[in-house]
């Protein structure tokens, strides 16, 4: 995943920064106190390398002028908590293959993702992955292409419920087929009819491809797919303003000396 823009709102000095669009290098030029180092704070706290940095606080980071009327209306319940920082994010190759591997070709209708932050420290994040190819996707893998038409769902949970009706289809047919089975008495015929009714049973993938599209509904397919495929690759933020400048000549021998003798001790 690559940072490619970012819009903060209501941070400290900044009202509303706008987006922000990120290349390779960005340079933020402005004059002193003008909220650059605001801009650049807020985004830290997204997503920082350490974790304890993490948390906006209202009283010291919301418009001052403001704060109070904030805070009131949150407690009265008359305002949600005001999202402080949007990041938009745009996702490689090898993490498009991975998702497409599970939820089939084309599944994300767009690379670009939003992942936004709240006062409350709360996330939302803006995905848009397509159900219609997923849940597709999850019946051929579990072999149930041929028996759940396509026609009749169009969403994960219309899904779930003509599949589940499929199942218990084939479980009462099954069921039917077994207990016809102390009728016949040529071990033949017998073990024909066994085999016959064993067949209608729904197969263990299909069971699995249920338990796993019940799975994906609970957190939805958007959320189980940043859960398990982006989030882990979302970048850490790394903020610093204080540096010390390097001679104009370094012994890169004697710097790696101290370096393994630093090591060792």
């Amino acid at each position: 995943m690559k940072l490619i823009a970012f819009h903060v709102r209501d941070y400290k000095s900044t009202r509303d920064s706008n987006p922000i669009e990120v290349g390779d290098v960005t340079c933020l030029v402005g004059k002193n106190e003008s909220g650059k180092t605001s801009l650049l704070k807020a985004l830290y706290k997204l997503n920082p390398i350490i974790l304890e940095h993490g948390k906006y606080d209202v009283v010291d980071e919301y418009p001052r002028a403001d704060v109070e009327d904030y805070r009131q209306a949150i407690e009265a319940g008359q305002r949600k908590h005001a999202t402080v920082v949007t990041a938009t994010f745009e996702v490689d190759d090898s993490e498009v293959e991975a998702i497409e591997n599970v939820f089939g070709k084309d599944v994300l209708s767009d690379r670009k993702l939003t992942h936004s932050k709240l006062y409350d420290n709360s996330t939302t994040v803006g995905l848009d992955a397509n159900e219609k190819i997923a849940g597709t996707k999850l019946l051929n893998d579990a072999g149930m292409g041929g028996e759940v038409k396509s026609s009749s769902w169009k969403t994960l949970k219309e899904l779930e419920t003509v599949w589940e009706s499929v199942a218990k289809q084939k479980t009462e047919a099954s069921t039917e087929a077994k207990s016809k089975l102390a009728n016949i008495t040529d071990p033949d015929e017998k073990k024909k009819a066994e085999t016959s009714a064993s067949q209608l049973e729904e197969s263990n993938h299909s069971k699995q491809g249920r338990a796993s599209l019940a799975k994906i509904i609970q957190r939805g397919l958007n959320l189980h797919i940043w859960d398990t495929f982006l989030k882990p690759k979302m970048p850490k933020f790394l903020y610093f303003d204080e540096y010390y400048q390097m001679e104009g000549h370094v012994n890169i021998e004697a710097l790696k000396q101290r370096q393994k003798n630093c090591c060792q001790t």
